[in-house]
């Protein structure tokens, strides 16, 4: 791995970043190497062993989808990450003294002064598809659109606004499910989850839940069958009753537009 004093540019780890899942890029690396705003790159994050991801550069100079560095890496606030670009790719060269153990271990998701709640990740073991031994059936994956925000009434709406803040979470979005899936997977559960996601450190299927109120999981779902339940409010008083990873998306939101990643104007 290369010595970060030999990067051509370097940018330093803030709360936010972390919170979002993104890396600050200084406007002359960015004019340099013309890379352009609203366009999604690959990012290799170099260590040991280094890891493809893919994000989109904001016109606030956040470029998202980094869930496998801050998975790997206990970046810290002021921490410096160096920067290089090679045929398109943005490299990311984070201090070799941060890594951890492995990509999938299990890390605190957020630094401790956030108010943001994105829960541990459990060992892959734990995961459904792992619990059921489901079987290897390849899933093609959705690359959501670039959708503006907006206060969701259904669930629909949830599905929408974790499209365009799916980049500040650990998670991809895959496909919604059907019973010819379940059928294919030999899934087992007394209700269906509405859609599997991907994680984006481990590359994992993970069967997820969307509701607009956290609270509303427990009437028809048991937390056994389910990894993530994203929701655009956590109101539950029963966290024991939930699946062991849940996404605000509302929260998520309201931190994105405060770092100015999404214009006010965009949000009803």
């Amino acid at each position: 791995m290369r010595d970060i004093k030999t990067c051509p540019s370097k940018s330093k780890i803030q709360q936010a970043h972390i919170d979002l899942r993104s890396l600050y890029l200084p406007t002359d690396f960015i004019k340099t190497y013309g890379l352009i705003y609203k366009e999604q790159y690959s990012i290799l994050i170099e260590g040991s062993p280094p890891s493809q991801t893919e994000g989109t550069l904001q016109v606030t100079n956040l470029i998202g989808g980094l869930a496998k560095m801050y998975r790997a890496y206990d970046l810290q606030i002021e921490d410096e990450v160096g920067l290089d670009i090679h045929n398109d790719t943005v490299i990311v060269v984070p201090p070799p003294n941060r890594l951890k153990g492995s990509l999938a271990a299990p890390v605190a998701a957020l630094g401790a002064s956030s108010s943001i709640s994105q829960p541990p990740v459990p060992p892959a073991s734990t995961t459904v598809f792992g619990r059921q031994k489901l079987r290897h059936v390849h899933i093609p994956e959705f690359e959501p659109a670039n959708l503006t925000g907006w206060n969701p009434e259904t669930e629909a709406d949830v599905f929408l606004v974790f499209g365009m803040l799916s980049e500040y979470t650990d998670f991809r979005y895959c496909c919604g499910i059907s019973q010819d899936l379940i059928d294919k997977l030999g899934y087992r559960s007394t209700t269906k989850p509405d859609a599997i996601l991907v994680d984006r450190a481990t590359d994992e299927y993970l069967m997820a839940e969307f509701k607009v109120y956290s609270s509303d999981f427990a009437s028809n779902h048991n937390r056994d069958d389910v990894d993530v339940l994203v929701c655009w409010i956590d109101d539950s008083e029963e966290k024991a009753k939930l699946p062991p990873r849940v996404v605000s998306l509302k929260e998520l939101r309201e931190k994105a537009v405060k770092e100015g990643d999404i214009p006010l104007d965009e949000i009803s």
